[in-house]
């Protein structure tokens, strides 16, 4: 049996309800797929964000340089913590025990806190500064926070010019934050 051919006087004159198609509450192949539901665990992207000036990553970085120090200060004595080498062939190198101590708290005490909820060391959240992934502005995870934090000395070891690159890249990334993949934003 074949259906009456459809004419235009025929679909005018049938009501409404008859032409309304069903409602779709499932999937089936022959209807696309659901789009996808964005992750909730990226970062709000901030319409205000902009990325983070050398001046202010300075500032930052030199508020938590005081704040890991001040507890090897505090037990160490001033005497023994500022004490100078008269080696200078030794001046970006750590020459006393604690030093290295020092370091590795620094490092830790950074990725830690670039990994958090807060996204930013101490130094960086009174700035208004946070670190986040390039790609996405997703949160970094903590080894990708340690592995940038090393990387610091990388950039610092060339005479300071993985540091300089923040003024001439587009994005301000010093060279640690290209090898990591990573953007420190400004929220204002």
């Amino acid at each position: 049996m074949q259906a009456a051919p459809v004419t235009a006087a025929a679909v005018a004159s049938a009501p409404a309800a008859a032409l309304a198609l069903p409602p779709v509450d499932r999937w089936s192949p022959t209807m696309h797929a659901p789009a996808p539901i964005p992750s909730t665990t990226a970062a709000p992207v901030v319409a205000s964000s902009t990325y983070g000036s050398i001046w202010r990553r300075m500032l930052a970085a030199g508020i938590d340089g005081v704040l890991v120090g001040i507890p090897f200060l505090l037990f160490l004595g001033p005497g023994e913590y500022f004490r100078w080498t008269e080696d200078t062939s030794t001046f970006f190198v750590a020459t006393k025990p604690w030093e290295y101590l020092e370091m590795l708290a620094f490092l830790v005490y950074a990725a830690a806190m670039q990994s958090s909820a807060k996204q930013a060391t101490l130094g960086m959240q009174v700035l208004d500064l946070r670190l986040v992934r390039d790609d996405d502005q997703a949160p970094v995870s903590f080894l990708r926070a340690a592995g940038r934090d090393l990387l610091t000395y990388l950039s610092a070891f060339l005479l300071c010019i993985g540091y300089l690159m923040i003024a001439f890249t587009a994005k301000r990334q010093a060279l640690h934050d290209k090898l990591t993949n990573t953007v420190v934003v400004h929220d204002a």
